[in-house]
């Protein structure tokens, strides 16, 4: 009996490493550019919120307002048009905490994390109201810098048919806006599509 269960289990387990070895598994990465569908996927958005900041950080008007100093710049969370769009796959947070990045890495602007505010005034309140820190060595409040600049985007989607052809898709838009003025000193808008025949989709 001892025999016989222990084959079992010797044949078990050739057959689980069988099915491991079989069909390729490949690391990628979130900007990877192959497609197995009709739906835009993260690697879509990013790569193209990517070309939007580039072109954003060299335009003319962004060199002109970053020629002598570096402004502050506050970037509000990306925001989903929901009207338009049902599928929410597309991860808003990470697309924003690109958009901090490339303002940041780019040395053009000073940067304030909006998100990181209540963190920020909990430990301001610590340091000063609690008693547990030395007054003379407490950070002081009243001293953060305000944005002089927010740049927000929207992402809107649509689905749409044209004779045989499903077009299915977003439209992203991201603005830069002086807080003081209201004036927009750079505002661009993409659209991210694909398609896809009758015969590819059924019906």
């Amino acid at each position: 009996m001892k025999i016989r269960y222990a084959a079992a289990i010797a044949a078990l387990s050739l057959a689980l490493a069988g099915c491991e070895s079989t069909g390729t598994v490949r690391q990628v990465s979130a900007t990877d550019a192959s497609h197995q569908s009709l739906g835009v996927d993260q690697s879509d958005v990013n790569a193209t919120v990517q070309q939007m900041m580039t072109s954003m950080l060299s335009s003319p008007a962004v060199m002109r307002a970053t020629a002598d100093a570096a402004p502050t710049v506050v970037v509000a969370p990306i925001r989903l048009d929901t009207s338009t769009i049902t599928d929410t796959r597309i991860n808003t947070d990470a697309i924003t905490t690109l958009v901090q990045e490339q303002v940041i890495n780019s040395g053009l602007f000073q940067f304030v994390d909006a998100s990181r505010r209540q963190d920020i005034a909990g430990e301001l309140a610590y340091q000063n109201d609690s008693g547990m820190v030395d007054k003379t060595k407490a950070t002081a409040r009243g001293k953060q810098i305000g944005a002089d600049f927010m740049l927000e985007g929207k992402i809107s989607g649509f689905d749409s048919f044209t004779g045989n052809t499903r077009k299915k898709g977003y439209v992203i838009t991201l603005t830069l806006q002086n807080l003081e003025t209201g004036v927009i000193l750079w505002q661009q808008s993409k659209q991210i599509a694909k398609e896809q025949t009758r015969s590819s989709f059924g019906g």
